[in-house]
């Protein structure tokens, strides 16, 4: 592995930590928003439409760099692997605090803690197969 994919691999590696963390308080923020009047349906829209045209962004980041390596042999230290690591942890971030979100939302629909643990963990088996279904063919 050069050096080029274990800064990729360290980028990667905060970018996920950085997701995390941050989402949380992301989240915590916009639900607190009291100048706002955004409900929480509204919002998680919103998260997913950016987190949806980050994705088709960090596509398009990511052609322009296989046609610049195609191109100059390299793309080590240009500008779009800078911009494509960018996006992509803005993605990360994006799709994170969506779930955190999504989570905040559906438990405060009730007071029961055996439903909001049925709910979280119905939340977390839908990401996992959504994430998935992404990732093979179904049909």
């Amino acid at each position: 592995m050069g050096t080029n994919g274990i800064a990729t691999s360290a980028f990667s590696t905060v970018g996920s930590d950085l997701a995390v963390a941050v989402s949380f308080k992301l989240a915590d923020e916009l639900l607190a928003g009291d100048d706002s009047d955004t409900s929480p349906s509204e919002l998680v829209a919103v998260l997913l439409a950016l987190s949806i045209s980050l994705v088709a962004l960090s596509s398009l980041v990511s052609g322009a760099r296989k046609r610049e390596v195609d191109k100059y042999g390299s793309d080590t230290g240009s500008i779009l692997e800078f911009v494509d690591m960018v996006v992509k942890i803005a993605t990360r971030l994006c799709f994170a605090t969506t779930v955190q979100v999504l989570a905040a939302t559906a438990t405060s629909q009730s007071d029961e803690k055996i439903v909001r643990v049925v709910t979280l963990c119905s939340l977390s088996v839908f990401f996992v197969w959504l994430s998935a279904s992404a990732e093979t063919r179904l049909f």
